[in-house]
């Protein structure tokens, strides 16, 4: 009878033990939202992932990926019902398309929800957003690309949007300030839209034309088209620079990138979030802009992400501490005209009229 009643009192524990830890398990749940394209497609949602997963493994939170099928709302919608039905405290969006579909989980459900790139419309107490200030380090990419000695450039971006706009006038003004500094007067910029999103034989083709046609450089900007344009590199036997996360692991090509530091900015976050229990007043319907003044936006100088030579990394870090501290002589923040010290020439947008 004795052991009867431990054997009870011992499966009572361990029942409560488990119920506790499913509750706590599904209390802590953090979901990540994603298009077809996943956490594998050198976008700001790997970059993102990268840190939801490290805070989530050292901290014990489960944490899940949830990938539409299709770049469609019924499909992202899809996702964000089944991660709603499976217990998702937190909902996570990366990437600038993704902001209608952050508006969707913030109107139609009760978890909170975490964007980075994108905002949602409605902000309230369970909504945070992050962006990040990608105009400095795009300037920093434009200046240290004519600072290297490269006297034609090239900026190929994938669909025209808000972002990528920035990134390529920012770039610009980055070259432009260096011949302006350094009296240069020979420097070109060729820049194309693509209007792409995914990685094609004739977006390969266009690329290796422009490498062909001259340009010893190219800035690439946009989601889904690093894959055409590193193979166009690797034809042509010409350098790259990424922007966004950083694309130094996925390629030797990409010299340098314009990157957003998003895995520490994820772990950041998370660790605000879990800490307080939810969005604190700090991070409650707030969007963080994360710049160089928080050294979350730049160059990325560790052992194997920095491969430019000429331009040498003490000579990036004197320009950085420039921006940081505000002896540059600009605000890179605000418009400012050109200098016109480099020649600007914008193609026409889309495959179709870069191939004619």
């Amino acid at each position: 009878m004795k052991k009867a009643l431990v054997c009870l009192l011992l499966a009572a524990v361990c029942f409560a033990a488990c119920s506790c830890a499913l509750i706590r398990s599904s209390s802590y749940t953090v979901a990540i939202i994603t298009g077809p394209a996943g956490v594998s497609d050198r976008s700001a949602a790997q970059g993102v992932y990268r840190g939801l997963n490290a805070y989530c493994e050292s901290h014990g939170v489960s944490l899940k990926e949830y990938t539409a099928s299709a770049d469609t709302t019924e499909s992202v919608a899809a996702q964000i019902k089944d991660a709603a039905k499976h217990g998702a405290k937190l909902m996570v969006f990366a990437g600038e398309n993704m902001g209608a579909y952050a508006d969707i989980a913030a109107e139609e459900y009760s978890f909170d929800v975490l964007t980075f790139d994108c905002e949602t419309q409605e902000k309230n107490m369970r909504t945070h957003s992050v962006l990040f200030s990608v105009e400095q380090a795009a300037f920093m990419a434009g200046y240290a690309a004519a600072a290297e000695g490269y006297t034609s450039l090239g900026f190929v971006g994938g669909k025209r949007t808000p972002k990528t706009v920035t990134y390529f006038n920012a770039f610009v003004r980055g070259a432009d300030w260096y011949a302006a500094e350094n009296g240069a007067t020979d420097i070109t910029l060729r820049c194309w839209f693509s209007d792409q999103s995914a990685p094609s034989k004739e977006l390969e083709d266009a690329a290796l034309s422009i490498f062909n046609g001259g340009v010893q450089i190219i800035c690439v900007c946009g989601d889904g088209i690093y894959r055409s344009l590193n193979y166009a590199a690797n034809v042509a036997k010409k350098p790259l620079i990424g922007c966004g996360l950083n694309q130094a692991g996925f390629s030797e090509r990409y010299i340098t990138t314009a990157a957003s530091e998003y895995q520490l900015a994820a772990e950041n976050a998370l660790e605000s979030y879990f800490k307080s229990g939810g969005w604190d007043a700090q991070h409650a319907g707030v969007t963080q802009v994360l710049d160089i003044h928080t050294d979350m936006v730049g160059l990325p100088n560790d052992f194997g992400s920095y491969r430019l030579k000429n331009f040498t990394k003490d000579s990036y870090e004197t320009f950085y501490a420039r921006i940081k501290y505000g002896t540059l002589g600009i605000d890179i923040s605000a418009t400012y005209p050109l200098h016109t010290g480099i020649t600007v020439t914008v193609m026409p947008d889309g495959l179709q009229t870069e191939n004619k």
